[in-house]
């Protein structure tokens, strides 16, 4: 990143094997930075990182998103959740604009069965910069290699298992000799699991499942959608992180980028038909 300054970057590298570390380790003295990301989640996770890996940044550092509205100009480095990128002013005035989660700005193969998402002013904007502009860092774990003169740089996800960097996967179904019921399923989960992240379908479904752990084993579940408050949603997130909270329900709010170093596993209550949010 730092040699190549007048070059686009595409950085295809797996959840967890430090896309985040690498870009904040990019950031050089008196340069001008936009960190784009997808969700509220993401804006506060990477100013986070930002802080305790660079905190003579912090002073230098600005958020737009989440009722952070108010643009200054002299920061040098914005972070802006996708939606909130008009206010950031001028993409073509940054050293590097950085996408987090590009692939839902450029969408690679992989999804190419998938329909298409609505374009919105800020999806056009971004994609703009980054075929008009020389200034750009995408990062995602999963990237096509471009087709131009920008850098492609990609690492697999099994070769950092193998090395030892990564934490090796399975994926379980579990089998039910009678027809599976909430109950059943949730029994299942309080008797086997514990540090899980639990997705559901709906918010119907999802605060049906968290009675339910909560019946079979007191306070061991909680959960979150986009209607949480946001200083509750927080409380609940930390304790997760912290170990007191055994099982985090939730709809469509801990997807991409999200990191819980505690976590053990994901279960997915309900399988999306969906390949890009599976």
């Amino acid at each position: 990143i730092k040699d190549n300054p007048n070059n686009n970057i595409y950085l295809c590298l797996p959840t967890g094997s430090g896309k985040t570390y690498v870009v904040i380790m990019s950031i050089e003295p008196n340069k001008k930075y936009l960190i784009l990301v997808p969700f509220i989640i993401l804006l506060e996770q990477w100013y986070k990182e930002l802080i305790k890996i660079r905190p003579e940044l912090k002073p230098l550092t600005q958020c737009l998103g989440d009722g952070d509205n108010t643009f200054n100009s002299n920061k040098l480095i914005t972070i802006s959740t996708y939606n909130s990128v008009e206010l950031a002013g001028n993409l073509q005035d940054y050293d590097r604009v950085v996408t987090d989660e590009a692939h839902r700005i450029v969408k690679p193969e992989i999804y190419e069965e998938i329909e298409e998402e609505e374009n919105t002013k800020y999806t056009t904007i971004i994609n703009n910069n980054i075929n008009e502009n020389n200034n750009n860092i995408l990062t995602s774990a999963t990237l096509d290699e471009p087709d131009d003169d920008s850098l492609y740089y990609k690492v697999e996800l099994r070769d950092l298992i193998n090395q030892g960097i990564l934490t090796d996967y399975q994926i379980k179904i579990p089998i039910f000799e009678d027809n599976a019921n909430d109950i059943s399923v949730c029994n299942y989960i309080v008797k086997n699991y514990c540090n899980m992240i639990i997705y559901s379908s709906s918010q119907k479904q999802g605060k049906e499942i968290t009675e339910t752990l909560n019946k079979i084993s007191k306070n061991c579940a909680y959960y979150i959608d986009c209607n949480t408050p946001k200083k509750q949603r927080k409380d609940i997130i930390r304790d997760f992180r912290k170990g007191n909270i055994r099982f985090l329900v939730n709809v469509r709010i801990l997807i991409e980028g999200f990191n819980v170093k505690r976590c053990k596993g994901v279960i997915l209550y309900h399988i999306s038909s969906n390949d890009k949010t599976l």
